[in-house]
């Protein structure tokens, strides 16, 4: 087995830490306990798509990381893939004013009215800067231990660049910095929890 350098240690500490969340917010759902859908009651909800896709790039990232064999290697591409494929099926859909009726995949029956009372325009659909940020680290992801110097540079830049916004969007949580309803409801503001 490879030797995992000090980054790649945070890394893989970074890469865990969605993973609990995720599971109560689809624990959540499930039991149809929106408490644990949100990290305080008067911040916005993590939708389950979100949950799910959390996931599989965490997951994604923990096997790149410590891939011994190429068939690690192969699965954490696909899990990478995947999250970066949904995530960018869901900007579409904002950029396209479309529904291509995967919001509601992963609890039909019950999520369209969650997510009405919830106040969400789109039932189901996570935050465009979630989607923006998802697909971001997706693509930073797959370009992640890349012998070449661009990939790198890429996958450096987009992650930096996620985190800095998501940065922006917690420290508004921290400081209880209000925004604008409309701005909630179409598409600006990620779940706590998810940035």
């Amino acid at each position: 087995t490879r030797v995992l350098t000090k980054l790649e240690r945070i890394g893989l500490i970074c890469a865990w830490v969605p993973i609990p969340i995720a599971l109560a917010v689809l624990l959540g759902y499930l039991t149809q306990l929106p408490a644990l859908t949100r990290l305080f009651m008067n911040t916005t909800f993590m939708t389950p798509n979100s949950a799910v896709l959390l996931l599989t790039l965490s997951f994604g990232i923990i096997l790149r990381l410590q891939a011994t064999n190429r068939a690690r290697s192969v699965i954490s591409s696909l899990l990478i893939a995947f999250t970066g494929l949904i995530s960018t099926l869901v900007l579409l859909q904002y950029l396209l004013n479309a529904d291509f009726a995967i919001d509601l995949l992963l609890f039909p029956s019950m999520s369209r009215e969650l997510f009405e009372q919830l106040g969400s325009i789109h039932p189901g659909r996570f935050a465009l800067t979630t989607a923006i940020s998802i697909a971001a680290m997706s693509i930073a992801a797959l370009a992640l231990g890349s012998p070449h110097r661009r990939q790198e540079i890429v996958s450096h830049t987009l992650a930096v660049g996620t985190i800095v916004v998501n940065g922006f969007f917690l420290t508004g949580y921290v400081y209880s910095a209000q925004v604008p309803q409309e701005w909630v409801r179409h598409f600006a503001i990620a779940a706590p929890h998810t940035a």
